[in-house]
């Protein structure tokens, strides 16, 4: 499975730098979730940004940990390249949102709706990454190195923007959120 866990070093989007840091126990905890997400959530889900996160969410909430979801635009910036996913100002097609949200845990986070990169643009990246943010205000949110020329950078939604993520299937979210918590407490109890 795809997964990039980083130690990022601190600088957060409004709203996102007053969370206090998770503790070990907490961190090893959203990695295994990050890390049994796709061996639990069907992957024809990983282009739905506002559903993942909320799954993500659930999960964290039933293992005992507050997340919340953040709005924000995702870069890959590559050799001679950039590509941005969420809020572009395009007509949202039937079923999607022009905007991409993540799961915020404490000092953390987790994306588990890259793969719009391989869609759309035919660019790899990892299914999911959890990482840190960065700690201070800024526009951005985090940074984590795919290689030594190939990036993901989270940043602040544009101004003017409506970040509010869509509602989802509340029986969809139940579902996979709780089988994703039992299967993250199963691992860890081991």
């Amino acid at each position: 499975m795809d997964m990039t866990t980083g130690e990022m070093a601190p600088a957060l989007a409004d709203g996102a730098h007053d969370a206090p840091p998770l503790d070990p126990a907490q961190a090893t905890r959203v990695q295994a979730l990050a890390h049994a997400f796709y061996q639990v959530v069907p992957h024809d889900l990983s282009t739905y940004c506002s559903l993942t996160s909320r799954i993500s969410q659930a999960a964290l909430s039933l293992l005992g940990i507050r997340a919340s979801l953040l709005p924000c635009q995702v870069w890959l910036s590559v050799p001679g390249n950039n590509y941005v996913v969420g809020f572009l100002g395009n007509q949202p097609r039937a079923g999607k949102w022009d905007g991409h949200v993540v799961c915020s845990v404490g000092d953390w986070f987790i994306d588990a709706a890259l793969h719009h990169f391989k869609n759309e643009f035919d660019q790899d990246t990892p299914a999911v990454v959890a990482a840190r943010k960065f700690q201070a205000r800024t526009l951005a949110i985090a940074r984590v190195d795919l290689s030594a020329t190939h990036r993901l950078v989270w940043m602040a939604p544009p101004p003017g923007v409506d970040p509010s993520p869509p509602d989802e299937p509340h029986e969809l979210v139940a579902r996979y959120s709780q089988a994703l918590a039992d299967r993250v407490a199963a691992g860890q109890a081991r």
